[in-house]
């Protein structure tokens, strides 16, 4: 098939973190022996640590945003498609796909979690337009965890809601996991000696909530990761007195050693559905401590 994916967030190098599912997936399709075209976001709306914060930070990046959907809706239309797949339901599904995706081809809707929150925080009359509208034209509405979908089946009409679950499935992200080789590790971070956190520092992530606990417990906390909340969340740990050290936004594969090294991976996010990072942990066989729902089981450092 010729297909087509859009999404806002996609690594530009080989060690860009953001949108590495997005990456995963093209290439089991097109180890599949399909014909994938990539349409993905690049400006300064887009990248590291996602769409919505970069927005928030400097909102003229709108702008930015609404020249890459210009464009995407141009591509889209210039190539013969057969299958669209829209990473993130807003904006890849409504309004760029829907604009323009040719009528003999089929749209699959993916919902990773920022796109179901965007749409929770609309007023109901919008949200429930633009859900009707890509349920109608959807084949397939894929969420990334139960909870996500249920999340936003439950503000909608009943009617409209059951348009939805006639065409959801529930599908993790897909991972791979390259070949990790030994690191350096600073003084008091060697195996098995510290917890981590990974991630993007914004306020959904409640990476004050893992630095709390590290402090509770006084044990050695590497972050990685950066964003907006990073200077607040410095103020919070030195308050604390936790032992944190700050690794910044890393290349993928020196992250999964950090979390593959590390005794816990520590996680507090809020609507997180199913956590990419958790499951590459699992994978690694390393500890995961969920301070969200305490229902992981949880292993006392």
């Amino acid at each position: 098939m010729r297909i087509a994916v859009l999404a806002t967030s996609y690594p530009e190098n080989e060690g860009d973190p953001s949108g590495h599912f997005v990456q995963t997936e093209i290439r089991k399709l097109e180890a599949e022996g399909h014909i994938v075209t990539v349409i993905a976001g690049r400006g300064s709306a887009f990248g590291w640590p996602g769409t919505l914060a970069r927005l928030r930070e400097r909102p003229w990046r709108a702008a930015v945003a609404l020249r890459w959907a210009v464009s995407a809706t141009r591509q889209l239309r210039t190539h013969e498609i057969d299958h669209a797949i829209a990473h993130w339901a807003v904006p890849c599904g409504f309004p760029i796909v829907l604009a323009s995706l040719h009528e003999r081809a089929t749209l699959e809707l993916v919902s990773h979690g920022a796109d179901v929150r965007l749409l929770l925080r609309l007023p109901a009359p919008l949200r429930e337009h633009i859900v009707n509208v890509l349920a109608e034209r959807a084949a397939a509405w894929r969420f990334v965890s139960t909870s996500l979908m249920q999340s936003l089946c439950d503000v909608l009409k009943s009617e409209t809601a059951a348009k939805v679950r006639s065409i959801a499935h529930i599908a993790p992200a897909p991972i791979e996991l390259p070949v990790l080789a030994p690191r350096d590790a600073p003084i008091g971070f060697g195996s098995q000696e510290y917890a981590v956190s990974v991630g993007r520092l914004i306020a959904s992530k409640q990476v004050d909530v893992a630095i709390a606990w590290a402090a509770r417990r006084g044990v050695p906390l590497a972050i990685v990761g950066d964003g907006p909340e990073e200077q607040r969340l410095r103020v919070v740990a030195g308050r604390m007195g936790a032992n944190v050290t700050w690794l910044g936004k890393l290349p993928r594969v020196q992250a999964l050693s950090w979390i593959r090294d590390a005794h816990a991976l520590v996680v507090a996010s809020r609507d997180e559905g199913l956590s990419t990072v958790v499951r590459e942990a699992e994978h690694l066989g390393t500890n995961v401590i969920d301070l969200t729902t305490g229902s992981r089981p949880q292993k006392q450092v």
